[in-house]
């Protein structure tokens, strides 16, 4: 009797998981087109569209389990699948096509053998995508951040941005680390340790693994009336033997090749979550700083030394380490920022210290020294203008 409740109880919870579990994903050749299958243990809303410059086809679902195996090679004209949390509630697979694309039809079936669901999408090659959207998930609620307690005068707001998130892990390294979870956290960490001392109020863009646009990003900044913003990443080269830590301020013009091509790549990072570029390539690359920005630039230039201080005591930093270039995230006209590259998950020794938690842990305490260090600084700057 105890094994058949056992048996029972196990049918129960595997029933359950699968219904809400992404069974198998698959691609195959259709005359002008290609069909996409999504097997789901259960019915689901479902939404479908399409998009260009790169050819893209996402399809979002409400959040789920992933138990496919990915998509196999065929000759269906789809180059790659991605997938994972787009929000807290939406889970987003991204087809990369070969060709442009428009969805010709979108919807359920019954699954093989009248077990689960099939979610099928016939795409038709040649033709631009419109901006018709198929299915019936209603938007959700948007996530927002937890508000941050009632400023006082004297406190310091930082916001820190875990670089990355959800659908989009960022850089992947040695002994597969990966960049959306060291990021996330460093940030935490240094949130935990910055509330600890008085007169500092500390936002997180995001508090999970989460996607967020580059703008979006920007936004929850300036919303929170932040003093001092910091974007935190970690990078990876070809070169493996490349290593060390970075800050980067926003300016126009790159200081060189090497921060152009990181800009380029972190700009480009909303198109994994199957969106289009934040703002164009106008807006992200032809920065125009005007008198208005002239004293958040300079501050941030000072913060970025302060934290290029601090961090050289704990760990390698690149050559020539403080560095320009046009990051999105960086964008806030009136808010000092800096992104800070923790190192190189290319490279064994980065690597290494980034996956531990006590390395992890030291940076971070550096990242707080930094801080105190700017606003000491900016405090002292202030007392002198005024004698």
């Amino acid at each position: 009797m105890r094994r058949i409740l056992f048996a029972l109880v196990a049918i129960l919870i595997f029933s359950a998981q699968a219904s809400a579990d992404v069974l198998g994903v698959r691609a195959a050749p259709k005359a002008g087109g290609a069909r996409l299958v999504v097997d789901l243990g259960n019915d689901l809303p479902y939404r479908v569209f399409a998009l260009s410059n790169p050819s893209r086809v996402v399809i979002d679902l409400p959040k789920l389990g992933w138990r496919a195996q990915g998509l196999p090679g065929s000759d269906s004209g789809v180059a790659s699948l991605r997938h994972g949390l787009f929000r807290e509630d939406i889970y987003r697979l991204v087809f990369d096509l070969k060709q442009s694309a428009a969805i010709h039809s979108a919807g359920m079936i019954a699954g093989l053998n009248g077990s689960g669901r099939r979610l099928v999408v016939d795409l038709a090659y040649g033709r631009a995508p419109t901006r018709a959207e198929f299915g019936n998930l209603a938007p959700g609620t948007k996530a927002k951040p937890t508000p941050p307690p009632p400023r006082r005068p004297k406190d310091r707001i930082v916001v820190l941005d875990a670089g990355h998130g959800g659908i989009d892990p960022g850089a992947s390294g040695y002994g597969g680390v990966r960049e959306k979870e060291v990021n996330l956290a460093v940030a935490r960490a240094a949130k935990r340790m910055l509330e600890d001392l008085p007169g500092y109020r500390v936002v997180l863009t995001r508090e999970t693994d989460i996607f967020l646009r580059l703008r979006e990003r920007v936004r929850l900044g300036r919303a929170a009336g932040a003093d001092l913003f910091i974007s935190i990443h970690a990078d990876s080269h070809p070169d493996h033997a490349v290593n060390g830590a970075s800050l980067y301020t926003l300016s126009e013009r790159a200081s060189d090749a090497e921060a152009a091509r990181l800009a380029r790549s972190e700009n480009l990072a909303d198109l994994v979550g199957g969106g289009d570029v934040v703002g164009g390539g106008t807006e992200v690359f032809d920065i125009l700083i005007d008198l208005a920005q002239r004293d958040a630039k300079n501050r941030s230039s000072a913060a970025a030394d302060d934290l290029l201080f601090a961090l050289a005591g704990t760990q390698p930093l690149l050559q020539s380490p403080k560095r320009s270039a046009g990051f999105a995230v960086l964008k806030a006209p009136d808010v000092p920022s800096v992104l800070i590259e923790l190192g190189f998950l290319s490279n064994r020794e980065d690597a290494l210290r980034l996956a531990d938690r006590d390395g992890r842990e030291r940076i971070a305490r550096a990242i707080v020294d930094g801080v105190i260090r700017y606003f000491d600084g900016a405090n002292t700057a202030r007392a002198q203008q005024q004698n």
